[in-house]
């Protein structure tokens, strides 16, 4: 983890597991968190999820497609 310092009108993205693959690891896929800092620097962080998935048929990788990636993903996890 690293403490992403408070910068106005700036925005801090997560990147997902898709983008990690079509990317071929230039956007690393990380895990989701925030903490809001202390009472002290009255700063406030607002945490909003954003979920973008393309068309089934769309190519992600030589490996993949992002139906076929979503499918071997969600059967890892137990879902299916």
């Amino acid at each position: 983890w690293i403490d992403v310092p408070y910068v106005a009108e700036n925005i801090v993205i997560n990147t997902g597991d898709m983008l990690q693959e079509c990317s071929k690891g230039y956007f690393p896929s990380t895990t989701h968190r925030v903490i809001n800092p202390q009472q002290s620097k009255n700063v406030s962080r607002y945490s909003m999820p954003f979920f973008v998935h393309p068309r089934d048929e769309v190519a992600l990788s030589d490996r993949y497609t992002a139906s076929s990636y979503l499918e071997e993903r969600l059967k890892e996890i137990g879902l299916k």
